[in-house]
């Protein structure tokens, strides 16, 4: 019985590397997307500690709250756009894992397919050969007996 070999072996190594660092950029990006929502509840933790201006009590203390706030809304509304932006791109590479997995099952139905293939052709040729082995000896028997007759 020769060695079964599935000629697509090489493209299935690939497609599985390729799947494994797609896993591995989503993971990356998921990461990002905790870190940039951590950084927006901070923005929002500065933007609720900007006191409320009762009265001020002149132009640069009021120039001063001013600032802060622009600030503080200023931090909360770039870290929301960064959210947005890295929660984009997770979905974005969740559909490049997903479809990088669904190459890699195709890939390996491919090859138990054909593995079974081999496997039925193996047995069909190994019957094949005992069928020939059982004719040739019952023929030699045959002819045996015709020889002692």
């Amino acid at each position: 019985m020769k060695r079964y070999r599935f000629p697509l072996a090489t493209v299935l190594r690939v497609r599985r590397v390729e799947s494994a660092l797609a896993q591995q950029r989503l993971a990356l990006s998921t990461r990002e997307l905790i870190a940039a929502e951590d950084e927006v509840r901070v923005a929002q933790q500065r933007s609720r500690s900007v006191p409320e201006l009762l009265l001020a009590a002149d132009a640069a203390a009021f120039s001063d709250w001013r600032d802060r706030g622009e600030r503080a809304a200023l931090g909360l509304a770039s870290a929301e756009l960064i959210v947005t932006a890295t929660s984009e791109r997770r979905e974005e590479l969740r559909s490049e894992a997903a479809t990088a997995e669904s190459r890699v099952r195709l890939l390996e139905r491919l090859e138990e397919h054909r593995r079974a293939q081999w496997q039925r052709d193996e047995a069909r040729a190994d019957a094949a050969a005992l069928d020939d082995f059982a004719t040739v000896r019952s023929a030699g028997i045959a002819l045996e007996r015709l020889r002692d007759a």
